[in-house]
């Protein structure tokens, strides 16, 4: 099941490289923050078996788990904003958000994403 989830979280870090490309940087940071996620759950899954999508969340169960995870802490916690519970253009969200992220929260986004991916990858090996 590990290599699906982690499959999974590539894919979506291609597809936010995509968006990238294109200046679609909200999309780029959901799909990061969705990749950070997947990749933390291929750890986990087998054993909790969790529904659980935030990534805060995700986070708190791999922990537990492997006592693991301090490294990484602070990437988690960047990727964490993006949390898309309703359309971006709701002002609230907005508010939320502090605003659209920027070509470099993007690039962050993206760098953060596929750190976690690496060192949950690296945790077998």
């Amino acid at each position: 099941m590990k290599a699906i989830w982690i499959e999974s979280s590539k894919e979506d870090l291609i597809k936010a490289k995509k968006k990238f490309d294109i200046g679609d940087f909200k999309t780029v940071c959901l799909l990061s923050r969705k990749s950070a996620c997947k990749s933390l759950i291929s750890v986990i899954y087998n054993e909790t078996k969790t529904k659980e999508r935030k990534l805060e969340d995700v986070f708190k169960i791999f922990t537990e788990k492997t006592g693991k995870g301090e490294d990484i802490e602070e990437m988690v916690d960047f990727l964490s904003r993006y949390t898309l519970e309703e359309d971006i253009t709701s002002p609230l969200l907005a508010a939320h958000w502090n605003g659209l992220p920027t070509k470099e929260e993007a690039e962050k986004a993206l760098k953060y994403a596929e750190k976690i991916l690496n060192y949950v990858e690296e945790l077998d090996g």
